[in-house]
């Protein structure tokens, strides 16, 4: 703020300045009809402060020199010249020049004055100057005050409590000027960081659709192989492994084409997800298999969504296989809920269940061997139930922009 006021004070010092440079020299007119007696004693005051104004305006402009010293020349040098005139003066022009000296006074207060320091020497070099006027003039204190001098002094006085009353306004208008100033920065900060996110963003969706390229290229190769193997066991794998790889693949789209390039809506995912293995592995079209859900608004980011899709993708890919074998409807449990901490995920069927004495550390099958592993990458839990049916409960902690996330939405 002291830098606003600083810069608004040097610049009415170089204006003042400009225009002073001329009306020292009209002034001279002024001497020669109402102090003709001392015409040429006047005219070296007048060039003087014709020539220092220009100075003054050379140095604001062309070098740093600082401008308050060059503010306290200003004053120093027109308090000299005007208690010069006014003890040299005779009783017929104490009058005229004391009025318009008064007008000076107005002008200096009203322009140049900003700060209490510039207040207070103004103030001071001006009673001093009235202080040497009666002191040294030859007329008396009452004739000098009654002429002129009184007047002066009281307009000192009064333009002393506005300079304070101004000084609050400038340093509202400096604060003002300040805070539009930091807005201004902010605006055009946040410009620049809308630039560069955008241009990450692009960036980060370009990453996603190439990811997914990939991915779908691998599968298709994969497919390719899978056209030429001969072994039954293969081909099984093979399209095992397909239907993981697609099952990551569509993360990396479903994010590709969404503006939220850092999490996906798991539960729509999940659902998706299901309905597509369904299509692929239901081995009896007349099976009908009903998904029956429970699914609440949750984002994982791809360190959480990667894992849990790929477990989403062992668990309805073996209910779908092996559930429902012999019959010819069937369902599937989809729920998706949260606490304040954990996400709990369950997936399940009522079909025939896991033979009795089953435990998953001793199982051959690689998927649910997968399941597992996956389960303990996000830290979490796994609880298997076969009562009727088969259900696989998930637990894992809840990831913490998601918990705030939902705290803010109130959900």
């Amino acid at each position: 703020m002291d830098k606003i006021i600083n810069n608004k004070a040097a610049e009415n010092l170089f204006f003042v300045s400009l225009i002073s440079a001329p009306f020292w020299i009209i002034w001279i007119s002024f001497d020669y009809f109402f102090a003709g007696d001392y015409f040429y004693d006047f005219i070296p005051w007048r060039l003087g402060g014709g020539i220092s104004s220009l100075l003054i305006v050379y140095l604001l402009k062309k070098t740093k020199v600082n401008f308050i010293l060059l503010q306290s020349f200003l004053f120093l040098y027109f308090n000299v010249a005007k208690a010069y005139m006014l003890i040299v003066l005779d009783k017929d022009s104490i009058d005229i020049y004391f009025q318009a000296y008064t007008i000076d006074l107005l002008f200096m207060f009203f322009i140049l004055i900003l700060r209490p320091v510039e207040l207070f020497a103004y103030s001071a070099m001006s009673v001093l100057a009235v202080l040497s006027i009666i002191i040294f003039s030859p007329f008396d204190s009452l004739y000098i005050l009654g002429h002129g001098g009184y007047v002066f002094l009281a307009v000192l006085i009064v333009m002393v409590v506005i300079g304070i009353l101004r000084y609050k306004g400038v340093l509202r208008e400096a604060f003002l000027t300040n805070k539009i100033g930091e807005a201004t920065e902010i605006e055009k900060l946040n410009v620049s960081l809308a630039g560069s996110l955008k241009e990450k963003e692009t960036l980060l969706q370009e990453i996603h659709h190439r990811v997914k390229n990939n991915l779908q290229i691998i599968s298709s190769i994969l497919s390719l192989q899978n056209n030429y193997v001969k072994d039954d066991s293969t081909k099984v794998i093979l399209r095992e492994s397909i239907n993981r790889i697609r099952s990551m693949s569509v993360i990396h789209e479903t994010l590709y084409k969404s503006k939220n390039f850092a999490s996906i809506n798991f539960s729509d995912y999940l659902l998706g997800l299901t309905n597509d293995i369904i299509s692929i592995y239901k081995s009896n079209p007349d099976l009908k298999i009903t998904i029956v859900k429970d699914l609440s608004d949750l984002r994982f980011d791809l360190q959480q969504a990667i894992p849990c899709g790929l477990i989403v993708n062992e668990i309805v890919t073996n209910a779908v296989k092996y559930a429902f074998q012999d019959r010819s409807e069937g369902e599937i449990n989809l729920s998706v809920r949260y606490d304040n901490d954990n996400v709990h995920i369950e997936i399940g069927d009522n079909g025939c269940g896991l033979h009795e004495g089953f435990k998953i550390e001793e199982t051959d099958s690689l998927g649910l061997q997968l399941v597992q592993a996956l389960v303990e990458q996000i830290d979490g839990t796994l609880e298997i139930e076969s009562s009727n049916g088969t259900q696989f409960k998930i637990v894992f902690p809840l990831d913490k922009a998601e918990k705030n996330r939902i705290v803010s939405k109130g959900l």
